[in-house]
Order: structure tokens, then sequence, then C-alpha cells
């Protein structure tokens, strides 16, 4: 029978895909005449392997390629024709980061909104890690801001490329912002008849980036001949109350221009 010289052997744990086994086997008819032929004994769950050399002489050295991480054992059987011997290897495929996943990959927000951004690292097969990565987010284009913990908060309008890093491997995402433009939540108001020099006039706006974010301008589109009036606020947020001041009697009226800038 075919005796085994230099056991099977691997590199006993790899970070790829593929590993080179090995073995050589003597015989008293010589080695020419041997074949050889893998097998896989033990495997992860779903896991398998081919050869690039099998049942040849030339498989005392083949190439394996797996097709998920985890622990693998092969028995490689050397047969002379008529009788065979055996030996045996275990390799472990360990995950390695190799893409990373950025969830939502693309979004819309509105201006100066925010939402929370995930990471996830996938191994040489497309698995995702059991053991996660740390995660390092910055922003690599566009407008708006990223935290630590993924968190974008946008800019007024259009786009960013945030990106998830973490040991060289990168994944993006991308976020549009739109602008939406203001509107009226509560109309311009204020006493249809005053007797004194003065009344208060009021409005309130809203917006996608926020209340806070408007101004309130307001204008005279007609007044009595020769009068004027003006505002003891105006152009800035709390002018959407404002107390307009006359210098004449006469009927006037007013526009209030509500932007977010």
């Amino acid at each position: 029978a075919p005796t085994i010289a230099t056991p099977a052997s691997g590199p006993g744990s790899i970070t790829g895909k593929t590993a080179t086994l090995s073995v050589l086997g003597a015989d008293d008819g010589g080695e020419a005449g041997l074949t050889y032929s893998w097998t896989l004994t033990s495997t992860p769950t779903g896991g398998t392997a081919s050869f690039s050399a099998n049942g040849t002489n030339a498989a005392k050295s083949t190439v394996a390629t797996f097709t998920k991480a985890g622990s693998y054992t092969f028995l490689v059987t050397v047969s002379d024709g008529s009788l065979t011997t055996t030996s045996s290897v275990t390799l472990t495929v360990s995950q390695t980061l190799t893409t990373i996943g950025v969830s939502p990959a693309s979004s819309t927000l509105s201006a100066n909104g925010s939402e929370t951004l995930s990471a996830t690292g996938y191994d040489q097969f497309g698995a995702a890690l059991t053991a996660q990565p740390t995660f390092t987010w910055t922003k690599t284009a566009g407008n708006g801001s990223v935290n630590g913990a993924g968190v974008y908060t946008a800019g007024t309008s259009g786009s960013a490329t945030i990106t998830a890093s973490s040991g060289g491997v990168s994944g993006t995402a991308t976020v549009s912002v739109t602008n939406a433009a203001p509107t009226i939540a509560t109309p311009a108001s204020g006493p249809s008849t005053v007797s004194i020099a003065s009344a208060n006039l009021s409005v309130l706006g809203a917006d996608d980036g926020g209340e806070a974010g408007l101004t309130y301008t307001w204008t005279i589109t007609s007044s009595p001949t020769g009068s004027s009036a003006n505002f003891s606020i105006n152009g800035t947020n709390a002018a959407k109350n404002t107390m307009a001041l006359f210098n004449r009697a006469g009927t006037y009226t007013f526009l209030v221009t509500v932007s977010d800038g």
C-alpha cells in the first residue's frame, strides 16, 4: 500500500478565499503512479470548497477555494490504483473586513434636517462580520455635517457624501438636501382700524428648516399721499410681531415677505 511521505498540510489560517493544500505519498511502484483525492469531512454550516486539481497525481498540490468563513477539515486519499492511505488537515478561514455598507445608501432630507446612518462591515464572502468594527464617520463631499455616531445634519440645499470607514475600508452614502419654500402658517393680521398712531402687526411662517430660521420683512404697498410708516422690528425672525408707527391718517396696506434665506 502507498504511504504518506509528507502529511497533508495547509496554511492553518487564512483571511482570503483560497489556500494551497499539499501532501506527498510514497509507493513501491513510484510516486508518479499515485493519485490524490481531496474531500471535505467537516465544514461550517453552508460552507464548501472546490479544488483546482483533484483525483490526479498533480493534486498532491491543490488550491482550495472557499465559500464561507469557518473551520474546514480535509481528507486526502492517496491511491496506487488498488490500495490507499489517507491524511487529513484542518484549516480556518477567518472573516476579514472587505467592504462596508452604509444604510440608507441614498436618502433625501429637508433643509437643516437630520438622520442617523448605520454601517455594516462585510467579510470576503459578502457576509456580515460576526464582530462588527468601530466605524469612523466623515463628510467627504457636500454640505452639512456628520458626528461620530453617524448622525448627519443637513445644510440648506444640495447634497452630501457621507463615508464610514474602518481599517482602510470604507463605504459611502449620498444624501440629497431639498429646500422647500416657506409657507404661511398664520396669515398677516392687525387691527382693521386704529385711532392712535401705531398698530401691532403679526404673521407666522412655517419651513422645512424650522420656523426659527425664517426672517420677516414688512413693506407698505399702499398708503395715503405723503404718509410713511416705520416698524419697531423688521427683517428678523422677531419681526413676526412688529409695531407699525404712522405719521398720517389713512388706509395702509402691508406686505410681509417670509424668507428662509
